[in-house]
């Protein structure tokens, strides 16, 4: 009976070790994949943020382009619209363009090359815009700064950040008949229109599209000479038959504005500012006639001539001298006829070289400073 009830118990005791093994079994295969948890999850996340580390490193926005410009040391390009000078086979061509609408970040339906070179007082820009349709590239003739105008045309911008702040730069636009727009940004956003730079441009179309060929002074922009010589630069392109905005460096429709979202452009380096003397004298003549008075105004007539006179001396590449002699709203375009039938006065835009120089300075919310 003793002998029987130790076998149960012996049996039983066994049965329940065994139980008792296996439960550890288990408990330390359960411990192990728990531990290794975390290891299987560390390599499944680590793939995703290396693929998010190749093509957005910033909060969303598009890895960031470098264009190279080459120094021209032959002749350089004659401005005539087309790129056949031999400074501009030798140059490097860039394309890589991408939608910004209707598909951001599609491929464009249509090519777009670009060349940059320089010399020691111009930057070049050279842009072959493909068209599998030169017939129906749309360009009309416009004032200069016409945007509403340029709305319904093909065309072709540079924006270009001297100073490459990421919120100051300059805007050029054109369409394939030579129409021109350009004007000044500030604070990324803020457009002045009343900024006319002194820069050349010729368009031309062939059986392969249109082309534009931009010639600008450096005299007529202000950068930082360096021996980086690194600006903020970015080209757009519009076709209009498709409503399509293309762009080299893509243009987030996240963003805010456009000079924060330019691409780099490199090898501006030991660029320097020759020093240059503009005076822009100018004579204007009133007259005015009147029925004679016997008199006081025997011969009905009074003629008031005047002159004056802007100077602008180039210090540096980063300062500029502007004085200005008797300004007078005479030597610049008139202004459009307005008839105002209400109480207020007529705002007119402030034209004169003088006044517009480092005008941005006082853009605020509110107007601190009327010229005119």
């Amino acid at each position: 009976m003793y002998i029987t009830t130790c076998d149960s118990y012996a049996k039983t005791n066994v049965k329940l070790h065994s139980c008792l093994n296996c439960s550890k079994a288990k408990l330390k295969k359960d411990i192990l994949i728990i531990l290794s948890l975390p290891l299987f999850l560390i390599l499944m996340i680590t793939p995703v943020l290396s693929e998010q580390n190749d093509t957005d490193t910033t909060n969303g926005q598009p890895t960031v382009k470098t264009m190279f410009a080459s120094m021209v040391n032959s002749e350089p390009p004659r401005i005539d619209g087309v790129l056949d000078d031999l400074c501009w086979k030798k140059a490097r061509v860039y394309g890589d363009f991408q939608q910004q609408n209707p598909n951001e970040g599609a491929e464009p339906t249509e090519s777009t090359t670009v060349c940059v070179i320089f010399d020691d007082k111009t930057l070049f820009v050279g842009v072959h815009a493909f068209d599998s349709a030169p017939q129906e590239i749309t360009g009309h003739m416009h004032r200069r700064d016409d945007m509403q105008g340029f709305l319904q045309d093909d065309d072709i911008s540079l924006i270009i950040d001297p100073f490459h702040d990421h919120q100051n730069g300059c805007k050029l636009i054109v369409n394939p008949k030579g129409c021109i727009i350009d004007y000044y940004i500030h604070n990324d956003t803020e457009g002045d229109f009343n900024w006319d730079g002194i820069w050349e441009i010729a368009t031309s179309i062939d059986s392969t599209g249109w082309y534009a060929e931009f010639a600008i002074p450096f005299s007529c922009l202000r950068f930082h000479n360096s021996k980086g010589g690194s600006w903020g630069f970015n080209i757009e392109r519009y076709i209009a038959r498709k409503k399509e905005d293309i762009s080299w460096q893509l243009m987030s429709k996240a963003g805010v504005g456009e000079i924060s979202q330019a691409g780099h452009l490199e090898g501006l380096g030991g660029v320097s500012m020759h020093k240059q003397l503009d005076i822009s004298p100018f004579i204007l003549t009133k007259a005015t006639f009147e029925p004679k008075q016997p008199l006081s105004d025997p011969d009905g007539r009074e003629i008031s001539p005047n002159a004056g006179l802007d100077v602008k001396y180039h210090i540096r590449s980063d300062m500029v001298l502007n004085a200005a002699f008797n300004p007078d709203f005479g030597q610049v375009e008139a202004d459009p006829a307005e008839l105002n039938l209400t109480t207020y006065e007529t705002y007119y835009t402030e034209k004169r070289p003088f006044f517009l120089e480092g005008s941005a300075i006082f853009a605020t919310p509110f107007q601190l400073f009327y010229s005119r």
